[in-house]
């Protein structure tokens, strides 16, 4: 699987911008400039259980760098820290699925949420906000120290990754249930019950 260019209005051709690649790649996420990418590959052709490394590809030339190449753990979705400093990320580890930041300049991890089962970061200003499907819950963390800002219990296993919107923390359970919440605090904005 490679990633490819392709201008809006159509006036080319995909162009590949991962030639040579010779294993899965996926999840590409541009920094808050725009001037790097950021995507998850592996290193062996089909072998499914290889490694996921955090690569960055700065946009303009091309250059390269795998920035989690020491660190022993698989990422998953990643999201940037609106400065463009951390990339947030989730990762089994220890039997858990815990969150974590990596320094973009130097690679070194910091685990934010270690026991439990952490989903599909998303930033809300200086915030990372995930999903704890198992615990039914949304949990906002301050994305530098970690400690929780605040934590909504829902209803049911929460089934979306959070959706962050003008100030809004959109997102749904299991139990049919959709709800909205207020990003900077937690509160419930409303709740609609959809199934």
């Amino acid at each position: 699987i490679d990633l490819y260019q392709a201008p809006l209005d159509a006036c080319a051709a995909p162009r590949c911008i991962t030639e040579g690649n010779v294993a899965s790649i996926g999840n590409p996420v541009f920094s808050p400039d725009g001037r790097t990418l950021a995507y998850l590959a592996m290193q062996r052709r089909g072998y499914d259980y290889d490694r996921r490394r955090i690569v960055l590809r700065q946009w303009q030339d091309g250059d390269t760098r795998v920035i989690t190449e020491r660190w022993d753990h698989s990422p998953g979705s990643i999201c940037w820290s609106p400065e463009g400093e951390t990339i947030y990320t989730v990762a089994d580890s220890l039997g858990q699925h815990a969150l974590f930041a990596v320094d973009v300049e130097t690679g070194a991890t910091r685990t934010l949420v270690r026991e439990g089962k952490a989903q599909s970061p998303v930033i809300a200003g200086d915030r990372v906000v995930v999903a704890r499907p198992d615990a039914h819950e949304v949990v906002a963390l301050d994305a530098a120290s970690g400690k929780v800002a605040w934590r909504f219990t829902a209803s049911g296993r929460v089934d979306t990754p959070p959706t962050l919107h003008r100030g809004l923390c959109l997102f749904g359970a299991k139990s049919g249930s959709v709800y909205c919440l207020r990003a900077d605090d937690g509160r419930l904005v409303w709740r609609l019950q959809a199934a």
